[in-house]
């Protein structure tokens, strides 16, 4: 059939590329990371599974067939998030030998190298950390209580060192080291050189919780 002079051919309708064929949990995988970039930009409150199946690149029924409601995947995600703060950070450098000082700071400097690294994870934790009034609180509790519990054990072995003040109060001073969290964000996502929230924490942690305040300053 001939077509007249001046008429293009109609472009064939746009379908979406399918998705890479992926074992069942590689899929859960990847769907779960995709929602943490996608809880990232747009909020614990705001997301759905539209956005995540787009992001992802499947079909939002892919979507419901691992997470049947938004309560299950946001509860994925934030114990993911949890996941890596304890067992990629907080766990490890705790676990080591020797003087606890070192080991605290090392942890805040793992965290904000993460802020880099885990961009996405590390702002999901920070609107779980004030999201009180969402059903998500009790869940980011549970994650705090097993944060301190970890630093209250080093602070212990601290005290036991004679290397942090006996007079501490250990379950206080464990919530006071871990809400130096949200300053090192606040720091890094304002733009404080790096050099200078190091010596910030230094400084804080020396002043607050050592027997000897600013010597090992002094020293080096």
């Amino acid at each position: 059939m001939n077509r007249p002079k001046g008429v293009r051919p109609a472009k064939p309708p746009q379908t979406r590329p399918r998705a890479r064929r992926l074992a069942p949990e590689e899929r859960r995988v990847q769907i779960v990371r995709s929602a943490i970039r996608v809880f990232a930009r747009r909020g614990i409150g705001h997301t759905n599974h539209s956005a995540v199946a787009v992001e992802a690149g499947v079909s939002l029924p892919a979507i419901f067939v691992y997470f049947p409601t938004h309560e299950e995947l946001g509860a994925c995600v934030l114990d993911e998030v949890a996941r890596f703060l304890l067992d990629e950070i907080i766990r490890p450098l705790h676990r080591r030998p020797g003087p606890v000082v070192p080991v605290i700071e090392q942890t805040y400097m793992a965290f904000l190298e993460a802020i880099d690294s885990h961009s996405d994870h590390v702002r999901v934790w920070l609107d779980w950390s004030t999201a009180v009034r969402d059903t998500t609180w009790p869940r980011y509790l549970a994650f705090h209580e097993a944060a301190c519990s970890v630093f209250r054990r080093s602070i212990e072995r601290g005290k036991a060192q004679g290397e942090l003040r006996a007079d501490l109060d250990t379950s206080e001073t464990a919530l006071v080291l871990i809400s130096f969290g949200h300053m090192i964000a606040h720091m890094k996502l304002v733009g404080t050189p790096r050099e200078t929230i190091a010596g910030t924490l230094h400084a804080l942690i020396e002043r607050y919780i050592t027997t000897t305040p600013g010597r090992r300053r002094r020293s080096q």
